[in-house]
């Protein structure tokens, strides 16, 4: 993680998984089928004590091109120094 941020894994909420449900029946899929989509856990990335993204799929955050995770290389390059 750049600079001091902090991650937390979750399960997800309820309302974050009837959300996910709601929108996967829209598309056609199953829950089981959404969920192996995204993954089973989700986390809270934190930028530092006050900004933070909520819930972002295990998948999501996961995702590599190369060998360079893009979420997290993503961060990487907004880094600024103090």
């Amino acid at each position: 993680m750049p600079g001091q941020g902090k991650l937390s894994v979750r399960n997800f909420s309820k309302i974050e998984q009837d959300s996910i449900f709601s929108g996967a029946k829209a598309l056609g899929l199953s829950p089981d089928r959404a969920l192996a989509l995204l993954g089973p856990k989700t986390f809270d990335i934190y930028l530092n004590d006050v900004a933070y993204w909520s819930n972002v799929p295990e998948k999501v955050w996961d995702y590599t091109i190369g060998s360079y995770q893009v979420m997290k290389k993503w961060l990487s390059y907004r880094k600024k120094s103090c």
